[in-house]
Parts: C-alpha cells; sequence; structure tokens
C-alpha cells in the first residue's frame, strides 16, 4: 500500500484503498511473473508478445493516473474547459481521482481475453455482487463529498432517480477512460452515451467480445475493398472466423441470463431508467453532467500521459528499458531467485514509451515531452527511435487534441482558447535528434508543423530548479520591455549589442524564490542561468572562499553552463526575490557572448568600464 500517494487518501480513505487493492489490483503481479512467461503457449509458439511483457496497469498505474488528475486539472481549466467555481472545481478532482483509482479494475484478469474487455469489464462491475463491499464503504464514507452532493440535488427535486443508483452509475462510467469504446462524439452527446453505457452494462462481456471481432472484421475488409490495399481473401477469411466463433460460442459465454437478473436489482424499465439522468434537462443536472464529462476527458488524457521510461515497467514489476544499439525495447524479466534474463522485443509502443522519460501538460496547457536519448550507435537503430517515438507521439496528440473538442450539447459559449502545443525537448547527446522527430511527426500529420517545437532540455536537473521552472510564469513582454531589460543586464558588463530578443526569451520564465530558498546547490549539474530583479541572494562558494552577494541583473549561474560542468557555488536567498529563468541552452545560444582583448581595451581606453 506503499505506492498509494496522499493525493489518492486525500479522497479515498486507506481502508477503502486496501479493500479495492486487495480485490483488483493485489494478485495481478504474481499473475504474470516470470512463470507466466514460461507457460505462456502463445508466446513460445511464436506470438509476438506475451501479456506478461505489456505495460503496467495494476496499482502503481492507476495510482499514477489518480495523482496526475488535479495537475492537469490545472493546466487545462479555462485553456480547453470552461471555468468554474471552487465547490465544483473540488468535486471534478475528487471524483476525478476515485474514477482514476478503479478504472483498470478490469486487468484484474490478466488473460488477452481479460485486457481486451477491462474497459467493458468497469462497466459492468460497479453492478456487481461483489463491488457491493467497496459500493457501500465509498457511498457511507461520503468519498469525494460525491454522495452528498447527489443527495443534495436529490432532495432539491433536481431528479427521481435514486441518488445511490447515480452514483453507482458515475463509477461504471470509468470505461470512458477508453477512447475507442467511448469516442468523443458519444462523450459529447449525452442521449448517445446513455445509449452506449446501456449496450456495455447489458450484454455480457463474451457477447462484446465477439461483436467487437466481427466489427473488426468487417471494417478492416471493407476498407481494403475500398482502398484496393490489403489480402482480400486473408481478410474475407477473417470476417467468417470471427461469425463462426460468435455461431459456436457457448450459450452459457453469452447469455446475459444472470446479468440481467442482477440489473433487475436496480431497474424495473431498464431503457428508460438506466443512466437517465443523461437526459435531464434541469439546469443544476446539466451542470452536473458537464462536470463529470470533463472529469472523464482529464482522465483520458492522465492515462495517456501515465509514467514511462525510467519508470517503465510491466504489471509484474519487470523494467523497460530501450536498447542504445537497437532502439528496441528490453525486459528486465527477473525472478524470485533473483535470476535476471534480459529479453529484446522489437515492439513499437514498448519501444517508443521506453524512451519518453517525463509527458506532462505545461502550466499554459501544451504537451511536454522529454526523452531518454537521442543518440544511438548506428542509422538504423536510429531511424527506428524515430519511427516509434513519431507514431506514439502523434497518437498522443491526437487523443488528447480530441479529447477537448466539445459538442453543441454543452452550449455554454465556451470555445477553447488554444490547440495543445507539442514540445519537444532536445536530447542532452544528440541534440539534431528531436529535430529530425519533428520531421517525422509532420510527416505522420502534416498539421502539426504549426504546433510542433523543439524546446531546451531539462534532462538531469535538479528537482528544486526543475518544478520552479515549470511552475514559474511565461514572459509576455513587449519588445520595450525586453530591451529595457537587456540594458539593466548590460550594466552589470554583459555584452548584450548582438542579442535578439524573439528568441532570447522564447523559453525564459518568471518565478520568485522565498526566503531561505535555495536557489541551486553545489556539484549539482546546471541547468538555468537566472536573473535576479534585486538584491538578497548569496553565493556560497566551494575552494574555502568567502561567500559573495549577487548584484541585481548579473546573470547568476553561468560558470557551469558555460564550461559545461557541476556548479561550483550554492545560492540561497535571504528574503524574496524575482527570477529571471533562461534554459542553459537558450543562454549559450542566444546571449553569452565575451570580449576579444581589443574590444576590453577599446573600453577601457573610452572609459566605458569604470
Amino acid at each position: 500500500m506503499q505506492c498509494i500517494s496522499p493525493i489518492v487518501k486525500s479522497v479515498i480513505p486507506a481502508h477503502i484503498c486496501t479493500m479495492i487493492t486487495e480485490q483488483y489490483y493485489a494478485h495481478i503481479p504474481d499473475e504474470v511473473d516470470f512463470e507466466h512467461i514460461l507457460h505462456d503457449k502463445d508466446f513460445i509458439d511464436g506470438a509476438k508478445k506475451s501479456v506478461t511483457l505489456f505495460g503496467d496497469h495494476g496499482l502503481h498505474h492507476v495510482t499514477n493516473v489518480a495523482e496526475q488528475v488535479p495537475l492537469i486539472l490545472k493546466s487545462v481549466m479555462q485553456v480547453y474547459i470552461p471555468k468554474r467555481e471552487a465547490k465544483r472545481l473540488d468535486f471534478i478532482e475528487r471524483y476525478g481521482i476515485l474514477i482514476g483509482f478503479i478504472h483498470d479494475i478490469g486487468m484484474s484478469d490478466v488473460s488477452k481475453f481479460g485486457r481486451t474487455m477491462h474497459g467493458e469489464f468497469v462497466a459492468q462491475e460497479a453492478f456487481q455482487p461483489r463491488f457491493q463491499p467497496i459500493f457501500r464503504a465509498l457511498w457511507d464514507e461520503n468519498v469525494g463529498n460525491i454522495p452528498w452532493t447527489l443527495l443534495s440535488l436529490y432532495h432539491r427535486g433536481c431528479f427521481k432517480q435514486a441518488p445511490e443508483l447515480i452514483f453507482r452509475e458515475m463509477l461504471s462510467l470509468s470505461v470512458c477512460h477508453r477512447k475507442t469504446l467511448v469516442p468523443i462524439d458519444i462523450l459529447n452527446n449525452p442521449q448517445k452515451l446513455q445509449k452506449e453505457m446501456q449496450y456495455y452494462i447489458y450484454n455480457t462481456l463474451h457477447y462484446q467480445y465477439y461483436q467487437n471481432q466481427i466489427i473488426s472484421a468487417t471494417n478492416a475488409l471493407e476498407r481494403a475493398k475500398k482502398t484496393h490495399r490489403g489480402d482480400i481473401a486473408k481478410l474475407t477469411a477473417a470476417l467468417a472466423s470471427a461469425k463462426n466463433n460468435f455461431e459456436h460460442a457457448s450459450r452459457k459465454e453469452i447469455s446475459a441470463d444472470n446479468l440481467h437478473k442482477v440489473l433487475a436489482n436496480y431497474y424495473q424499465d431498464f431503457t428508460h431508467d438506466c443512466f437517465a439522468w443523461l437526459l435531464n434537462p434541469e439546469p443544476k443536472v446539466r451542470q452536473l453532467i458537464a462536470d463529470i464529462v470533463d472529469t472523464l476527458r482529464i482522465i483520458r488524457c492522465s492515462d495517456a500521459l501515465r509514467q514511462r521510461g525510467t519508470e517503465l515497467k510491466t504489471s509484474a514489476q519487470f523494467q523497460i528499458f530501450v536498447n542504445q544499439f537497437t532502439a528496441q525495447a528490453i525486459y528486465a524479466l527477473t525472478k524470485k531467485n533473483g535470476k535476471m534474463y534480459f529479453l529484446e522485443l522489437d515492439d513499437e509502443v514498448a519501444c517508443g514509451e521506453a524512451n519518453v522519460s517525463s509527458s506532462c501538460f505545461t502550466k499554459e496547457g501544451d504537451l511536454r515531452f522529454e526523452f531518454s536519448r537521442g543518440y544511438f550507435h548506428n542509422a538504423e537503430a536510429t531511424e527506428r527511435a524515430l519511427n516509434y517515438l513519431a507514431a506514439l507521439i502523434a497518437q498522443l496528440d491526437y487523443d488528447i487534441f480530441d479529447t477537448f473538442i466539445r459538442g453543441d450539447f454543452w452550449q455554454d459559449g465556451f470555445v477553447a482558447k488554444k490547440r495543445p502545443r507539442i514540445l519537444l525537448e532536445k536530447t542532452d547527446d544528440c541534440p539534431q535528434f528531436t529535430h529530425r522527430l519533428v520531421e517525422k511527426l509532420v510527416a505522420i500529420n502534416p498539421a502539426l508543423a504549426k504546433t510542433v517545437v523543439v524546446v531546451p532540455s531539462l534532462k538531469n536537473i535538479p528537482q528544486i530548479e526543475y518544478l520552479r521552472y515549470l511552475k514559474a510564469d511565461a514572459v509576455t513582454w513587449n519588445d520595450k520591455q525586453k530591451h529595457a531589460f537587456l540594458k539593466r543586464v548590460a550594466a552589470t558588463g554583459q555584452k548584450m549589442q548582438r542579442v535578439d530578443i524573439h528568441k532570447a526569451f522564447q523559453n525564459a520564465r518568471l518565478a520568485r524564490v522565498a526566503a531561505k530558498e535555495i536557489v541551486f546547490e553545489v556539484k549539482t549539474l546546471p541547468g538555468f542561468v537566472y536573473f535576479p530583479f534585486a538584491s538578497g541572494l548569496v553565493g556560497y562558494p566551494t575552494g574555502s572562499y568567502s561567500p559573495f552577494d549577487v548584484t541585481p541583473f548579473t546573470p547568476l549561474g553561468t560558470t557551469g553552463v558555460i564550461r559545461g560542468d557541476v556548479r561550483n557555488a550554492t545560492v540561497i536567498a535571504n528574503k524574496p526575490v524575482q527570477l529571471l529563468i533562461i534554459p542553459k541552452d537558450d543562454y549559450l545560444a542566444y546571449w553569452f557572448a565575451t570580449y576579444a582583448k581589443d574590444e576590453f581595451v577599446r573600453l577601457v581606453k573610452s572609459k566605458k568600464i569604470r
């Protein structure tokens, strides 16, 4: 239970987290461990991948998805979703954390069927008897204040359905984390969403599975006929096989008799009553629906931006990482006795995800990606890394951009202020890698040419500096203000004549450090140069040298950045001070300049240096 963050436990009491974990997540690592792959007949006989090797969708994953909700909500509010009062924001955040923690309970079935149907599973599970103790605890504990909110609306006559049933249906909406199951046009249309949810709840998982196979095979065949691409005979046979599988499925698998008996405990008229509140015209209920749908948008984003790279592991905690020689994915398969086997696979998704060390929303609502490496030991590996990363990022961009498309139903007058930009960090080991990645992305989707931006690397920057920069405000100065700032910097002795104001400030940020706050520490790698707006910073250098006061507008931290080595001093604020922060790559490219001897001598003779 240690991996469940305080953010999650601030909404879901620890004992309920334990109930959910023990019933759905705790057993997953043991069922997909090293022994499982040894007995995975499909994998041994030639299947490309075993369920053992899929990325983690257990306890660590759902915790990560849930704890990202508050940060994403702050990033998208007023940019992609309308502004709310504090009470509604609290509802979205708490409901999002709750949904985030339960959205993958269907992964408790570790079979291929279970993984395929895990979305539909959670839609039905909210109604199943085995979920009842968890539901009862969630309701009785007023988790997230959601039950009380529903009771309040009920007592005010806003809807006729029992509040407990609406809460259960809200949990069932966890299925909406799967964009393929609930496309954005359905999520944006309550009438369509009601029908979709009724389908997922009313039909057995096996019935839906076989129908999905038929629909998928039919679409593939029709697409091949229309485009004249693909093996028509093979696709025709695949469709016939899918239909045959359904026809020969056992009645026990597809019969919904038992399921309908369970649903009869909640609905007298299923078609009319199930999710009926989605069609309620009452303004307060429409407001609730809008909050629920925007919460589901955030969950879709949080799931898409789940932890990867250094933190990427399977559900059995086998680490997945990229091979710098081949750009393929390596799985560190570890037995309980400590033996470890490095298994390498050419898997597009895993290879791409293993090279994404972080992905997140910025404060301004853009998508920022950092990569593990850009240098690979041969052209083939580099090309593979580029192709797999481009495919992954293009898909993530589509998923997230699509998520914030709003339908006509809401009629709230809100229009997204922007389209998310894709910010791709340079890789320290090969800066040109990211520029080539941009070319690959634009080849996949030409519309991204105006959206993709290469930004300075933040890799290996100490956490305190990294977070300060991401939380800081973008510089929105006009040209006059920029020139005025450069004049102040020049007065400290810096050579500013050739600074391009349009490039020099493009990734700059403004932040304020508090009294006693450390700006940076000795022996850490430099990521930024700082310009203080006032006195109040004190440096403590190595080598037994005396502390020094930092002069306002003098660049701070230049030594480590220019020589490409660790910091040689610790700098602490004695009082609150505003800072302009410049990433090291931008400082070196647009700010850094030296005086040649003859230039310096001319300044001395002209008495411009005093």
